[in-house]
This record gives structure tokens, C-alpha cells and sequence, in this order.
């Protein structure tokens, strides 16, 4: 008799912990951001991020030529794009693209770019491979953004802050 009673408080106290955990659950969901309304300047972006993080390289905001240059041929499915860069050796960057069809073609041609770029890091400055592959690489609405940095935790706290969260 008692161990029925224990296992019927025990079964109850269960059902309420679980109800809780759904309730906390659905409580996260409705405060998502909805990202399909962002709307922001790429150039401007791309600097505001390179400026909250930390990187081990002196930055450099790119004109529209010098990223037609450098990542026109690599990220060709993106409408806009705003890059800070280093210079030098270094490969530590910003991109944020903005692409009216959809993120995931921007998201391939950018871990392709990283993956290239790593084998070319690989053979002249090894110690930049681990940035490339540990990339901080989001999504939001119609937007990626994509920063090369040691300063991962960093890079994402300043993408939050560009995108308002």
C-alpha cells in the first residue's frame, strides 16, 4: 500500500516538472525575433562588427571595387555585400551579405571561400587555419553573416547587437 501511494506522489510530481518544462519551452518560442523584417546597411554592418570584436589584426573597411575583387568569383549568389578585412598575412574578416533568394547558396559559397583559403593558410601562415575553420557563420532573415576571428563569442554578441537582439 505505501509504495503504491509513494509511486502515485512520485508520478504526480513528475507530470507537474514536466508541465513546467513545456511551459518554459512554448515561453521561448514566442519570443523569438522575427528576422524576415530586418533591414540593414551591409557596409555599415560589417564595421560595427569588426569594431566590437576582437581581432589580432589592424581592420579595414573594403570599397564595392575591392570586394567586387576579392569575393565577387566566391560569393556570387549574395545582393549586397559589406567586408572589413585585415591586411597582410592575416585572415581575419567580416562579410555580411544581404541575398534576396534565400541564405543557404551565400552560406555554401562562404565555407567553400574558408575552406579554400584554409589550404592556402595551411602552407604560409598556419596559425590563421584555425579562424578560417572555426568561423562564427549566421543566418538571419535574408541576411549571413560571416566573421574570421579567434573572438568567436565576441563576433556573435556583435552580430546580436547589429541585428538588434
Amino acid at each position: 500500500m505505501k509504495i503504491t501511494k509513494f509511486k502515485r506522489i512520485a508520478a504526480a510530481i513528475a507530470a507537474v516538472a514536466a508541465a513546467f518544462g513545456i511551459m518554459a519551452g512554448c515561453g521561448e518560442n514566442n519570443d523569438a525575433p522575427d528576422w524576415s523584417k530586418l533591414d540593414i546597411d551591409v557596409t555599415q554592418a560589417a564595421s560595427e562588427i569588426a569594431k566590437a570584436t576582437k581581432f589580432d589584426a589592424e581592420m579595414v573597411d573594403l570599397d564595392a571595387d575591392q570586394i567586387t575583387m576579392s569575393y565577387g568569383g566566391d560569393i556570387r549568389s549574395a545582393d549586397e555585400l559589406g567586408v572589413t578585412a585585415a591586411g597582410g598575412a592575416s585572415a581575419e574578416r567580416v562579410i555580411v551579405a544581404k541575398c534576396s533568394g534565400g541564405t543557404a547558396d551565400t552560406v555554401s559559397e562562404i565555407k567553400a571561400l574558408f575552406t579554400d583559403l584554409a589550404g592556402t593558410y595551411a602552407e604560409y601562415a598556419p596559425e590563421e587555419v584555425p579562424k578560417l575553420n572555426g568561423a562564427v557563420i549566421v543566418e538571419r532573415g535574408s541576411y549571413v553573416f560571416a566573421v574570421v576571428t579567434s573572438d568567436a563569442e565576441g563576433a556573435a554578441a556583435a552580430i546580436d547587437a547589429v541585428c538588434g537582439k
